[in-house]
């Protein structure tokens, strides 16, 4: 065979693509809970602790949690609807500081603190694509929207509170979903 050192224009176009998120400097922890004794309800204080126990070490900028690593080809969809609108989007859950960890800018609004607790109303945060497709013409912010409900999941509403810069989210080479 023959060995070249050219770049196709398709790979160069990867490499110097912006998926809208920090891509170095990020190390990823995938970290299950089986065989846990924590009951369910103090899992999440659990991952806080976690959390801040890492944002503590030295070297460590930042750290939050989420359910969904981007560009790693999962992706949960959620129907929805929001004013007379039905349709479906991503969903994916993250704890606070997410969008800093990951340098994603959070456009109007803002993103999630640690006053969002599973003992505060719920809240969620958008992407501009998203806007685009739900929004239409008024202000998304503020707008709570519905879940539709599936096995293990029930119907929930959630406030819409920020609009985040569009990402890439499953794959570089898609087009980046609500």
């Amino acid at each position: 065979g023959v060995l070249g050192t050219g770049i196709s224009t398709g790979t160069r176009n990867l490499m110097t693509f912006d998926p809208g998120m920090r891509l170095a400097g990020i190390s990823i922890a995938f970290l299950g809970y089986p065989d846990t004794t924590l009951p369910p309800e103090r899992l999440n204080d659990f991952q806080r602790q976690l959390v801040n126990e890492i944002r503590a070490l030295p070297g460590i900028v930042n750290a939050a949690t989420t359910t969904n690593v981007p560009l790693l080809g999962a992706s949960w969809e959620h129907g929805l609807q929001i004013g007379a609108f039905e349709n479906s989007a991503k969903f994916t859950w993250v704890g606070p500081e997410y969008f800093d960890t990951m340098g994603i800018p959070v456009l109007d609004g803002r993103g999630f603190s640690v006053r969002d607790t599973g003992a505060s109303p719920r809240v969620a945060v958008v992407n501009q694509t998203f806007v685009r497709k739900f929004g239409r013409s008024t202000r998304v912010i503020g707008q709570t929207l519905r879940t539709s409900p599936e096995p293990g999941f029930p119907s929930s509403v959630y406030e819409i509170v920020g609009i985040a810069s569009d990402t890439r989210y499953s794959h570089l080479r898609n087009p980046t979903p609500p």
